[in-house]
């Protein structure tokens, strides 16, 4: 494969036929968003908080490494990097800023991806043309 394999393996048709293979493999539902905490509402007893919604659907969760515990001041933790994908037409032309945030809302496979708090690490999305790919780390003795 040359330079010219985008142009000639990747075409808009081939890209349609196959997309929905990796998709299958997408058995989690997320919600991928970002939270921004605002100022301190004494009536409320909490602080004002700002949501921007990216993504509601499918998705796949894959742990890209083995847990490792970070000893850190006051947060000490142990964390893991977990690559998540989405379907490619899911999110063209959305811009996804680090440190957005994933939960997984459902995923009968693994219920226990559920009760954790997923963050953007790494932008690596690629050219993949079937599937958007983003890395996440998640703090596992964080629960929700």
């Amino acid at each position: 494969m040359g330079l010219n394999a985008y142009k000639t393996l990747f075409t808009p048709e081939w890209v349609q036929a196959v997309k929905t293979a990796p998709e299958s493999g997408m058995t989690a539902t997320v919600r991928l968003y970002k939270e921004v905490r605002g100022a301190f509402d004494p009536s409320t007893n909490d602080y004002a908080k700002t949501v921007t919604e990216y993504y509601t659907g499918k998705a796949r969760v894959q742990p890209m490494r083995e847990t490792r515990f970070v000893a850190q001041p006051n947060d000490s933790a142990s964390v893991q990097k977990v690559l998540v994908s989405f379907p490619i037409d899911d999110l063209l032309g959305v811009e996804v800023p680090m440190d957005a945030q994933l939960r997984v809302t459902k995923c009968v496979l693994n219920p226990v991806l559920t009760k954790n708090q997923f963050i953007i690490t790494d932008l690596m999305d690629s050219s993949n043309p079937v599937e958007r790919t983003f890395m996440f780390q998640v703090i596992q003795e964080v629960k929700v």
